[in-house]
């Protein structure tokens, strides 16, 4: 959800060993993005009852008020790394992830929590972080779609154009305030809601 007005922002961890990673390629694990809406759900639903794992989420409102105290949404995402890799990492596990604007911000952000560290561009291509990207989508599209129900309006994916109609929907029928609790203000798209309203 990094990327999306709308919605948590989700960070997930998968601890994996040989026999881990044997299951995750049975299972056909991918690149989040590389997967429909529905296989996600679906096999995110799967990975929770067979491997073991960590799901941080970050709702709008926590968002909103934690984003300002970070420099950028990076060093926010290295500590939501931390905290779920933390969740499951051992003394002297070797850690993988995807890597951030620069090496380094998730290792110092878990401190001595593992000895060994991965920051790799393109990581998704490794099983345990790709199954670790679909629980973090499947979180995502679970969020949003409780949003939505509490909302009382679809909430839309992305940053794009039917994500600012909802919003100047949403803002005319209850207010500004209601974009509080489903989505992330720092985004260019509070400010084309309100000069939509």
């Amino acid at each position: 959800g990094k990327g999306d007005f709308f919605g948590t922002l989700v960070v997930a961890a998968v601890r994996a060993d040989a026999d881990g990673l044997a299951l995750l390629e049975e299972l056909g694990v991918a690149d989040s993005k590389t997967l429909t809406d529905g296989r996600a759900l679906k096999l995110g639903a799967t990975l929770r009852e067979r491997v073991p794992h960590s799901v941080v989420r970050v709702a709008p409102a926590e968002y909103n008020e934690r984003y300002p105290t970070y420099t950028g949404l990076n060093p926010f995402l290295a500590d939501l790394h931390a905290e779920a890799t933390g969740a499951l990492a051992q003394r002297g596990d070797n850690v993988g992830s995807a890597q951030f604007e620069r090496t380094g911000l998730v290792r110092a952000a878990l401190g001595p929590r593992a000895s060994r560290r991965t920051e790799v561009p393109r990581a998704e291509r490794h099983p345990a972080v790709a199954a670790a990207s679909i629980l973090a989508r499947q979180e995502f599209l679970l969020g949003l779609a409780e949003l939505s129900e509490e909302a009382g309006v679809a909430l839309h994916k992305g940053a794009g154009p039917p994500v600012d109609e909802v919003g100047v929907r949403l803002v005319r029928a209850q207010g500004e305030g209601a974009l509080h609790t489903v989505a992330k203000l720092h985004f260019k798209n509070l400010q084309k809601i309100r000069a939509r309203v």
